[in-house]
């Protein structure tokens, strides 16, 4: 999110090393006011050997215009679990680690989760818990059952309607034609 989240954020930092030896990450921090997250894990960044460099993307935030690119090369998302996310994890089909915010409107986040968990496309995990290395066990387990997610993910792109507006409308039309 806009915000970032510093536990987050330092649960990442933890496993961050070990990751780039295996992955490329793009990591979007939020820009916090509150937190030097950001401007830390900068100067972490620029400490890589030449070899990770490459491999480390490290970004305030993410431009919307960007979304849909990032998510088509991304192998594994890690995010919190908001309705855009999901609904862009399920249009592209992508598995993720969804960590739902556990307070907000009516737990929406938690929920959010769930139904990605409950199609076969996400790993639900609770910030209280997590630590650096159960993440990176985590990511490392999804990565090796890859196949079994994309399997999952032609089934749930089949959820998303593209036409979704022009059916609104449509229905729309059709109730108010009744009422008169």
């Amino acid at each position: 999110g806009s915000g970032g989240s510093k536990r987050l954020n330092k649960i990442v930092e933890g496993c961050i090393k070990d990751l780039l030896k295996r992955y490329r990450v793009l990591h979007q921090t939020g820009d916090a006011k509150q937190s030097d997250d950001y401007k830390r894990l900068s100067l972490f960044a620029d400490s890589l050997p030449d070899i990770y460099k490459n491999r480390y993307f490290l970004r305030k935030f993410i431009d919307p215009s960007q979304v849909g690119a990032i998510m088509q090369e991304a192998s594994l998302v890690v995010s919190r679990s908001g309705i855009n996310t999901v609904t862009e994890l399920i249009y592209f089909g992508k598995p993720s680690l969804l960590i739902p915010l556990s307070h907000g409107q009516s737990n929406e986040q938690v929920k959010n989760a769930h139904f990605l968990e409950k199609i076969g496309l996400a790993i639900v995990l609770f910030e209280d818990g997590l630590t650096s290395q159960s993440l990176l066990m985590q990511i490392d387990a999804m990565m090796n059952a890859h196949q079994k997610y994309a399997n999952k993910a032609s089934q749930a792109k089949k959820m998303i309607k593209l036409d979704a507006a022009d059916l609104i409308i449509r229905e729309t039309y059709a109730v108010a034609k009744k009422k008169k």
